[in-house]
C-alpha cells in the first residue's frame, strides 16, 4: 500500500475548504508556478516539462475565463476575458516557439493582477458579495 503524499494532502485540504476568493489566488498563484517551471525547461532544453507547464497553465487561464460572471461583473468581467483570451493566445505562441520573453510578459501581466486580487480579497472580508460580481473559480 503506497504512503500518502502529506503534502498533496494538505493542498487537497487547502483547495477543498477555499473560499471563491482563496481560490482566486490560489489559481493565479499555480499559473505563475507552472509559467516559472516552463521558463526553466525551456532554459534547460526540456521541451517535454516545458509543454507540459504552459499547458497546465493554459488551463488555469481557461479556468479564470469560464468562472467569469458577467452578469454581476459587468465591465469588469469581459475586460477580464479580454485579458484571460490574450493570455491564452501568448501562453499557444510561448509554446510553439519555446519563447521565454513570451512567458516573462505573461507574467509582467499577471503578477500585478494578483497583488490586485490579493487586496479585493482582503476586502471582501469586509464585503463578502463584492468578489462574486467578477468571478467564480472552479476547483
Amino acid at each position: 500500500m503506497p504512503i500518502a503524499n502529506p503534502f498533496h494532502s494538505y493542498r487537497q485540504a487547502a483547495v477543498t475548504t477555499a473560499d471563491r476568493g482563496e481560490l482566486l489566488i490560489m489559481t493565479y498563484e499555480a499559473i505563475l508556478r507552472w509559467l516559472a517551471r516552463s521558463r526553466l525547461a525551456i532554459e534547460s532544453g526540456n521541451v517535454v516539462d516545458s509543454h507540459e507547464g504552459l499547458i497546465n497553465a493554459q488551463k488555469l487561464v481557461a479556468n479564470l475565463s469560464i468562472s467569469l460572471d458577467f452578469e454581476k461583473g459587468g465591465e469588469i468581467a469581459q475586460n477580464l476575458r479580454t485579458l484571460y483570451d490574450y493570455v491564452t493566445d501568448r501562453l499557444m505562441w510561448a509554446n510553439i516557439n519555446k519563447d521565454t520573453a513570451t512567458i516573462d510578459a505573461v507574467v509582467g501581466l499577471l503578477r500585478p493582477l494578483l497583488e490586485a486580487w490579493r487586496s479585493a480579497v482582503a476586502q471582501t472580508r469586509k464585503d463578502p458579495g463584492m468578489l462574486a460580481a467578477v468571478s467564480q473559480p472552479i476547483a
